[in-house]
């Protein structure tokens, strides 16, 4: 029955595939590209080719079993460095390329590139694509020399007994570096 219900799923997945005219380059494929002066890998669950015209055309799909509403938020958001690192490295010629996120227990397909999915769930179609990664690969490039400038020169803040507030990586403006998350106990 399971085995069943995981065909189904995938069913679903290959019909997004086909009727956006995508076909399967490659599956669980490890790549790596230069973000400023780190080498940086990822490994894609699934990554489609397809020809527009003249363009050859990529995109990333990321299978999850679950977690529907934490996808489709992280998606909806401008915070989704997973995706933003493989569309820049798996197709390093348009620097950005569509990426999705696969819901296999919901069958469900998230996309903030709409012309790439017709039929999956378009989440924030104000993001344009290269504009939102661009904007959050620049600041993933910025936090990577700040820690390492800070690491150069000793110093380190752990955090603890110490307010967050206090920590001198809250006084960065979150338009140009990634902050890490508050948490509250």
């Amino acid at each position: 029955a399971f085995r069943e219900y995981l065909f189904d799923k995938f069913l679903v997945l290959l019909n997004h595939i086909k009727s956006n005219k995508w076909t399967v380059e490659d599956c669980e494929i490890t790549r790596s590209r230069m973000f400023g002066e780190e080498n940086i890998e990822g490994r894609c669950d699934l990554l489609l080719t397809r020809k527009k015209g003249k363009e050859i055309q990529k995109a990333v799909v990321d299978l999850k079993y679950q977690g529907e509403r934490k996808y489709r938020l992280l998606m909806t958001g401008t915070e989704d460095l997973q995706l933003a690192i493989y569309s820049k490295i798996f197709h390093p010629v348009a620097q950005h390329c569509p990426t999705a996120y696969f819901i296999i227990r919901q069958g469900t397909l998230f996309t903030s590139c709409a012309d790439a999915f017709k039929a999956g769930q378009i989440v924030n179609q104000q993001n344009y694509l290269g504009e939102t990664y661009g904007q959050l690969l620049k600041r993933m490039e910025a936090t990577i020399r700040y820690r390492r400038q800070e690491l150069a020169k000793g110093q380190v803040e752990v955090g603890e007994a110490v307010a967050t507030e206090a920590l001198g990586v809250y006084q960065l403006d979150p338009d140009k570096y990634i902050l890490p998350e508050k948490k509250s106990e």
